[in-house]
């Protein structure tokens, strides 16, 4: 009898794992597809960072505004971690944006490579005087250098 218990516990946590990733599968399919917003960083970057006149709740909206929207940016990449996140410097500074990204496309990147790619906005943070993007479902369109 706790045999079966088990049993049915083990394959009640295989199917709704199963569930829960098919679930992320068909999310990252749909994202795919979405349009390429015109937003820029320029443009996020000067309503999100320190200094200006928004509320934190006018922040909270535009930041719930822009969460999800698919990008399309080209910047330079500044460092890949040993977890495949790779950081990339839109602006000149300090990196921008992070995202992960698989093992493979990871290891193909080198510092100061320019890159295009889109992605889909996951996080907004004000950093210091500007702000820093986490982007989910990221494909290097164009790889240079």
């Amino acid at each position: 009898m706790d045999k079966r218990r088990v049993l049915v516990a083990v394959l009640a946590a295989v199917l709704i794992g199963a569930v829960a990733a098919g679930g992320l599968f068909l999310r990252d399919f749909r994202e795919r597809r979405l349009p390429v917003s015109s937003l820029t960083y320029a443009e996020i970057e000067a309503r999100v960072s320190r200094g200006t006149d928004l509320t934190q709740a006018q922040l909270d909206d535009y930041i719930s505004s822009i969460r999800g929207k698919r990008v399309r940016w080209k910047g330079e990449v500044e460092e890949v971690d040993s977890d495949y996140r790779v950081f990339v410097d839109l602006d000149g500074f300090f990196y921008d944006v992070e995202f992960p990204l698989d093992r493979e496309a990871a290891l193909s990147l080198k510092r100061g490579q320019e890159i295009v790619f889109v992605g889909i906005i996951d996080r907004i943070e004000r950093y210091l005087l500007s702000c820093r993007l986490t982007l989910r479902n990221v494909q290097i369109e164009e790889n240079q250098g």
